[in-house]
């Protein structure tokens, strides 16, 4: 759809990102309604070896493991009836729970209003004490139920948690009784942790798949590759419902699109009555929340841009991804990078991103036919 002198602007545009410091290297995908427009690449995958990005590298996609999940299987669940009712309380599938945690329900933890902390702190009072997942799983759930005093107004106020989406990742394996990388298995291009492909150096002849590194989050940082760099998540084993995947945007996208088609009515396998009990834009907004979607800012500058319109949903991801897509036309941006790297400014690419999807919608989408 997209004739090659476009093309071309597109990859330099892509390019300017990694000349301008936002990332060492970038993957791209455009979308528009039923179709994939191209994927585009900039810069390096492996800071360390110089090895370029590939539409095959897969990066830690962090924060976007939130829709790609835990949605995704929540919409499953819901339509199998394994999950009847999203204003279930928690005590359903946690029976144990002895604070008022267990009436909060599975919307008030999608929305961020579950008074939940933004992150799990005492991971490091166990160390390897607790050397099963099982253990560690029993671990967190006793000690978010023990540490659970929220003002008696807390339950109205939006906090950032990624502790919730943990706890939704854990109610999921209730339901289905098995573990959160078996049940978001053949995704294509989406898996979670740790992933390796073996002689990556000849990937550009094979064309076979290679991961992008990042540094950890330590004090002194560690090169990490196929390792989830969020250090919950690595204390689960890998697999939790707040981090853990990583893909391709081409994965990404294709998860995107049909999310778009079932919207629409038109997929073979999800539900559109039930998609748009997740996406419904009549619903009063949780902050900038949507059942567990984020949506563009109201106030400020918008990671999305200024031209993304009121029917769009998507997600950041700490390591420096994002998918947005306006649900309602069919537009779809998947920007994936790694921004932990040396030299890398962290917060350069929560700069530059804004403008980069502004001349998208200019020189792109604009020129589509809506």
């Amino acid at each position: 759809m997209l004739k090659s002198p476009l093309k071309r602007r597109i990859s330099e545009k892509l390019k300017t990102l990694v000349l301008e410091g936002a990332g060492s290297g970038f993957q791209l995908v455009l979308g528009f309604k039923n179709e994939s427009l191209g994927c585009f690449t900039a810069g390096v995958a492996d800071f360390k070896n110089r090895r370029v990005v590939r539409r095959s590298t897969r990066f830690d996609l962090a924060s976007l493991t939130k829709i790609l999940v835990v949605i995704d299987l929540l919409i499953k669940a819901h339509q199998e009836n394994k999950i009847s009712d999203l204003n279930s309380p928690l005590k359903t599938w946690f029976p144990f729970f002895s604070s008022d945690l267990k009436n909060r329900t599975i919307l008030d933890v999608l929305n961020h209003r579950s008074g939940l902390p933004p992150i799990f702190e005492y991971t490091n009072e166990i160390g390897e004490e607790l050397p099963s997942r099982d253990d560690r799983i029993r671990f967190f759930l006793r000690k978010i139920d023990e540490t659970y005093l929220p003002h008696p107004s807390d339950g109205a106020k939006i906090i950032y948690s990624d502790v919730g989406f943990m706890l939704l990742g854990l109610l999921l394996e209730q339901a289905y009784g098995r573990r959160l990388q078996h049940l978001y298995e053949n995704r294509g291009e989406l898996s979670y942790g740790p992933i390796s492909f073996h002689a990556e150096w000849l990937s550009w002849l094979t064309g076979s798949g290679t991961v992008a590194a990042i540094q950890s989050l330590d004090a002194k940082p560690k090169w990490l590759k196929g390792v989830v760099q969020d250090p919950r998540a690595q204390w689960l084993g890998g697999d939790a419902g707040h981090a853990g995947l990583f893909g391709t945007a081409d994965g990404v996208e294709n998860w995107g699109r049909e999310l778009f088609m079932a919207y629409h009515g038109k997929s073979l396998h999800q539900s559109d009555r039930i998609v748009r009990k997740f996406i419904d834009f009549d619903l009063p907004l949780n902050g900038s929340y949507l059942n567990g979607f984020d949506t563009p800012s109201r106030e400020g500058i918008s990671q999305s841009g200024s031209q993304f319109s009121n029917t769009t949903i998507g997600h950041l991801g700490y390591s420096g991804c994002s998918f947005w897509m306006d649900i309602e036309k069919g537009i779809r941006v998947t920007l994936l990078s790694h921004r932990f790297q040396p030299g890398i400014e962290p917060d350069k690419l929560k700069k530059l991103r804004p403008a980069f999807h502004d001349w998208l919608h200019a020189e792109v989408f604009s020129k589509l036919r809506v």
